[in-house]
């Protein structure tokens, strides 16, 4: 069960027991009493001082002030961004000697999902907030260009190098133009559509950006922005 999808045990106990908890969860009596006791250490921001190592930064606020705070801008005709979800977590964890938020990823997502629990936006970085579904569109054009590049460039490869698996082939080259843990296409693609739609829904859709408009249009200046 993913914990981050679901509404915080403290919260559902206040109107359920523990053995109903327990069953509606499909966990243990114990495993409630654990996972309850985690989320009001993180309430009551029980961290050690000294994990901030010298220099480092305390936490300046609650994670309840933080959420209420994080709620609004959500809300906001801007919507919220990641780097305050960051920013915010920091303010709740702390930050290291070099400026660096102790937040877990976890605990960060679990943040920015208790901010748009009840509405708003919070937007990944790839995403034009204003131009979404046009964007998504154009996305999923370029992933068919691609892909198709990539079928070509595997199948020229396997008929140079005969011995080479072409479904292996051409999935690590995927991975290798990925440069990390790769993620099924199709998670990738419900996230892209998630995030576009709640940006369309919020923002509206002003279009694509037609050449005459671009700023650097030719493609040494794409080339450039991509350090290639």
């Amino acid at each position: 069960m993913n914990m981050l999808s679901q509404p915080r045990i403290t919260d559902l106990r206040k109107t359920m027991s523990e053995r109903a908890l327990a069953e509606h969860l499909c966990i243990s009596r114990r495993q409630v009493r654990n996972r309850i006791e985690v989320e009001a250490k993180a309430d009551a921001q029980l961290f050690p001082i000294e994990e901030q190592g010298a220099g480092g930064t305390p936490p300046t606020m609650t994670r309840a002030e933080a959420i209420k705070a994080l709620q609004e801008l959500a809300k906001s005709p801007e919507g919220l961004s990641p780097d305050a979800v960051y920013d915010f977590a920091a303010a709740v964890y702390g930050r290291d000697a070099g400026g660096m938020s102790l937040a877990t990823r976890w605990q960060i997502d679990g943040l920015r999902k208790r901010a748009t629990e009840n509405g708003g936006v919070c937007l990944p970085k790839w995403l034009d907030k204003h131009r979404a579904g046009s964007q998504r569109q154009a996305m999923i054009a370029g992933l068919a260009d691609i892909q198709e590049r990539i079928t070509d460039i595997s199948f020229d490869l396997v008929q140079r190098f005969p011995g080479a698996d072409f479904t292996a082939l051409q999935a690590e080259l995927l991975a290798m133009l990925a440069g990390r843990k790769a993620v099924p296409i199709e998670a990738r693609l419900r996230n892209l559509e998630v995030h576009a739609q709640a940006a369309v829904d919020h923002f509206g859709d002003a279009g694509e950006v037609t050449a005459p408009d671009r700023e650097g249009s030719s493609d040494d200046q794409a080339w450039l922005k991509l350090g290639l």
